[in-house]
């Protein structure tokens, strides 16, 4: 499929703060018509949550004695520590063919996301079925208790998700405003099992449990993804 020129970002040693907010104006641009493809990774650890993720599922008092941030993103999901990672963001005006629809637009970005990792000799897999994260016993709580999510999004098994060797290695999650979207996938590349465990107060073997990281360097995979996105969406 050919569309309009995607302009492309790309910041290996850029700021939390400002990479986040860049990602606010790609969705304005896009409102206007605009496409863009920008890919970015932090050399200071950061704790982003998800939009509407209540702060207190993390734990506050350990980021802040580890001087680590905690900062919002304008997309859904749940929280990810993110150091020496690999993140994509593609923003789109909404009347891009594969824009159509959220469940649509997941599975054309996993795409090229799998299609660079194989390239580098990565093997990554879809989960075979969506599960619930700690569902309580049935009849104890509503449906919608029972559905309650891990904070942190590693651990959280979903069908816009790849796994290595049973392990979340990539997730994704979008934003949707008046005439423009927005999916941004992480790709975890260095896993950093002790930091995340006191960032999210949870024992350091449920992360090792759930989480795996993939064997590249951001340097190396930034390229093989920006050509696979620019050839797939462009």
């Amino acid at each position: 499929m050919k569309s309009q020129a995607i302009s492309v970002y790309r910041s290996l040693l850029g700021s939390p703060a400002e990479d986040l907010a860049f990602e606010e104006q790609m969705l304005k641009m896009a409102a206007e018509g605009k496409s863009s493809l920008f890919i970015y990774s932090w050399k200071t650890p950061a704790l982003v949550l998800g939009i509407a993720q209540k702060p207190e599922t993390v734990a506050l008092e350990s980021c802040a004695t580890l001087g680590i941030p905690v900062i919002k993103r304008l997309t859904g999901g749940t929280g990810v520590l993110s150091q020496n990672d690999l993140a994509v963001t593609l923003a789109l005006p909404d009347s891009h063919p594969y824009a159509k629809t959220i469940a649509g637009l997941y599975e054309h970005f996993l795409r090229p996301i799998k299609a660079a990792l194989n390239d580098l000799g990565v093997d990554v897999q879809k989960p075979v079925f969506e599960a619930p994260v700690f569902e309580e016993p049935a009849g104890e709580k509503s449906a919608s208790a029972r559905m309650k999510r891990s904070p942190l999004c590693f651990e959280d098994i979903r069908n816009e998700t790849f796994l290595s060797d049973g392990k979340k290695c990539v997730g994704c999650a979008q934003a949707r405003r008046r005439g423009a979207v927005l999916i941004h996938g992480s790709l975890l590349l260095d896993l950093k099992a002790e930091l995340t465990a006191k960032c999210f107060g949870m024992p350091q073997s449920r992360i090792e449990k759930a989480l795996a990281g993939i064997p590249l360097l951001p340097q190396v995979l930034a390229p093989a993804l920006e050509q696979a996105m620019l050839q797939y969406f462009s």
